[in-house]
């Protein structure tokens, strides 16, 4: 696709669809609605109005693939030195960060974590380069995937025997973590080192499907995967469909025939569960991820809002609820975006009231 400069105009249609493309529909009659701001104050991005789903009956309550892990007596791991990549939303189901329950078990043998975008604990901002640094609870190295390097580099992985992934993905391709997981799985596979991917829940569910699919020539680290923007897979999934695909990881067939990838599965998530409906508690994954109203925001406002001045959220709070564009109030976004006519969208102001206890419309 040829770049062009892009006015207001452009822009103002660009953002419509991409708002319209990623949201998390769930029946064609109830559309998303997207509120704005003033300039200064963002947006607010409200869902559908619509019917819950009704949830498929679970065995079990959720549990995480670590807390599987767990209960299995970490049998995959016995034995080997083992490598980490995670961050401190990887949680049991208690709220246990799972590089704490490796420390912890007598079981496993934890000699380096991993950190992707940011940081190990979740509070480095979006793009912020991370270093290499020392874990402070265990005293272990944590190396950078998000710094000199995107992927563990043939020094780092002959340290160790297994590579652990668990990480807490939002559902959307642009997010991070999937790509972390790619360059992850790619430089084990090369390096012979086996791969352990612990399942989490896709905070948006297994049936929301929608958005574009990245064309290969134009993949990048917020678009590692070729699947539409909202992917409806787990991380598992994803690791799945990796080690099936020689085109998706760039490897030759000799590489992936040799590749050993173990998935730890959920127990009683069903695909008709959105985060609300797992029972479990939501860490921030990322500083603008609070919450699972972020979640939800953020295919609609996340990566459109990178383009040509837009910003997302009302001031600093309620981030990726919302749309602002420099020198246009509330009601003229409202107005122009409502008059495009696009199917499934609608715009409309609001008010808040701020931490500070003040008023901002929307």
């Amino acid at each position: 696709m040829r770049r062009t400069t892009a006015g207001w105009g452009t822009l103002l249609a660009a953002v419509a669809v991409l708002a319209v493309a990623f949201s998390c529909k769930r029946e064609p009659s109830h559309a998303p609605s997207t509120a704005v701001g003033e300039p200064g104050t963002g947006a607010l991005v409200e869902d559908a109005a619509s019917p819950p789903e009704k949830t498929e009956p679970a065995v079990f309550p959720v549990m995480p693939g670590i807390d599987v892990l767990a209960e299995q007596g970490f049998a995959v791991l016995r034995g080997k030195r083992v490598g980490l990549l995670t961050h401190d939303a990887a949680v049991t189901r208690a709220g246990e960060p799972t590089w704490s329950v490796f420390f912890r078990a007598p079981e496993v043998n934890l000699v380096a974590l991993f950190a992707a975008e940011h940081g190990i604990d979740g509070r480095a901002p979006a793009s912020a380069v991370i270093d290499d640094q020392t874990h402070g609870p265990t005293g272990l190295p944590v190396y950078s995937l998000y710094g000199r390097t995107r992927a563990p580099p043939a020094a780092r992985l002959a340290l160790i025997d297994v590579l652990v992934v668990d990480l807490q993905d939002i559902g959307s391709r642009s997010y991070t973590f999937v790509s972390a997981m790619r360059e992850a799985l790619r430089a084990a596979f090369s390096n012979g080192v086996e791969v352990v991917v612990l399942d989490r829940p896709n905070p948006l569910g297994g049936r929301k499907v929608d958005g574009p699919i990245v064309e290969r020539e134009l993949r990048s680290y917020v678009g590692a995967f070729t699947v539409p923007y909202v992917h409806g897979l787990t991380m598992g999934e994803l690791a799945r469909m990796a080690v099936h695909d020689p085109d998706l990881l760039d490897l030759d067939e000799e590489v992936l025939a040799r590749a050993r990838l173990t998935v730890v599965p959920m127990r009683g998530w069903v695909r008709s569960m959105r985060w609300p409906d797992t029972g479990l508690v939501w860490r921030p994954t990322s500083p603008y991820i609070q919450d699972f109203a972020a979640v939800e925001g953020y295919p609609m406002t996340g990566l459109g809002c990178m383009l040509g001045g837009w910003s997302h959220g009302v001031g600093r709070e309620h981030p990726f609820r919302g749309l602002h564009f420099p020198g246009k109030s509330a009601l003229e976004i409202v107005k122009a975006i409502n008059a495009l006519g696009i199917q499934g969208l609608e715009m409309k102001r609001i008010e808040l009231t701020n931490g500070d206890g003040k008023v901002v419309y929307g």
